[in-house]
């Protein structure tokens, strides 16, 4: 008799590789404020059940791994993030065993996006803080001389093209389960180069000849670099800083151009765009909730209050006040799962 789990898994995996071979979905947002302005929204939230652009970056690893036969992965990476829950979902569903080592400030939080990470990874492990994750990630580079510190920068030695290194075998204590004594660590974020180039399934799709501009939430920075990478000088791409101030940003998104090898590509200043009310997660959360709800209510696209609506709250101020005339073009990326009501 099949296995119910098997059979489901196998229909997701169908569904994900349907969604992302079909064509792409832009909704339009006319500015009444700007008759010359026009928002498009493209809606890569559809998605996996709304993990968006991270699924691209999934099949990007998932690609680099399978050429090279591996089928185990530690990942790591905050609780409650978008990016960890999506990779132990995707990669559980894709047939990977998987362990995941989380950290938050929280330990009796319970979120979506934990409660997803959790369920689908085979063996977990949380940690306090951000420093004990580091100190953890350390002590594999001292064990398996495979990672630094940061866990995205990689020994000469053991840098790889496509920015995966392999763990070799460690001690008994780190890994019980002998299925992980050798498994590929993701980098937190997923910022390495395989996932850079799987977000190219979605470039190659959009026509920019028919816009003026392209604006980008950056988080990791990894959407924002592999557009900027993707299109060159072709059209404008403008990220919006959420989380860091501007400054901090630029400094972030030039190393990661060095872990990912794109130290020629430029990045222009004023094209690194600071939301109102400062750079926080949590700066502004009533006004931002309130943004987020009216935007569905006109346009029936649900966006998430920390990224997503910041940055659609700084693009249509942009196109009322007339700076930006034309066709501009947003890339939903998802990440709504933490925004559903409160889990006990």
């Amino acid at each position: 008799m099949n296995d119910p789990k098997q059979s489901l898994s196998g229909q997701i995996f169908k569904r994900v590789l349907s969604q992302i071979s079909a064509s792409i979905r832009i909704d339009t947002s006319p500015i009444d404020a700007n008759p010359s302005g026009l928002l498009y929204v493209l809606r890569d939230d559809f998605l996996a059940f709304g993990m968006g652009t991270k699924v691209r970056k999934f099949l990007g690893i998932h690609a680099s791994l399978r050429s090279q036969s591996i089928r185990s992965v530690l990942l790591q990476g905050e609780l409650h993030s978008n990016a960890l829950a999506a990779f132990a979902f995707l990669f559980r569903n894709f047939g990977y065993r998987v362990r995941s080592i989380g950290y938050t400030r929280d330990p009796k939080r319970n979120s979506a996006n934990s409660i997803l990470t959790k369920r689908h990874s085979h063996s977990s492990e949380q940690l306090s803080s951000r420093a004990e994750w580091k100190q953890k990630i350390l002590r594999f580079s001292e064990e398996t001389s495979v990672v630094t510190l940061d866990s995205k920068r990689f020994t000469d030695h053991t840098f790889v093209k496509d920015g995966i290194v392999k763990i070799g075998p460690v001690s008994a204590q780190e890994f019980r389960d002998p299925d992980f004594s050798e498994s590929v660590l993701i980098p937190e974020y997923g910022l390495c180069r395989a996932a850079l180039e799987g977000i190219d399934s979605l470039w190659e799709k959009i026509q920019i000849s028919e816009f003026d501009r392209i604006v980008i939430d950056v988080g990791s920075g990894l959407t924002y670099l592999s557009a900027l990478r993707f299109f060159q000088k072709r059209i404008p791409i403008y990220g919006v800083a959420i989380g860091l101030p501007k400054s901090k940003l630029l400094s972030w998104l030039d190393e990661q151009k060095k872990n990912l090898g794109l130290e020629s590509l430029r990045i222009a200043d004023d094209r690194i765009l600071e939301t109102e009310g400062g750079f926080g997660f949590g700066g502004n959360k009533i006004q931002i909730l309130e943004y987020s709800k009216s935007f569905y209510r006109r346009t029936g696209i649900p966006v998430e209050p920390i990224y997503s609506a910041r940055t659609l709250a700084l693009t249509e101020a942009r196109i009322q006040s007339g700076e930006w005339n034309g066709r501009t073009l947003y890339i939903h990326q998802g990440g709504l799962l933490n925004f559903l009501e409160p889990l006990s």
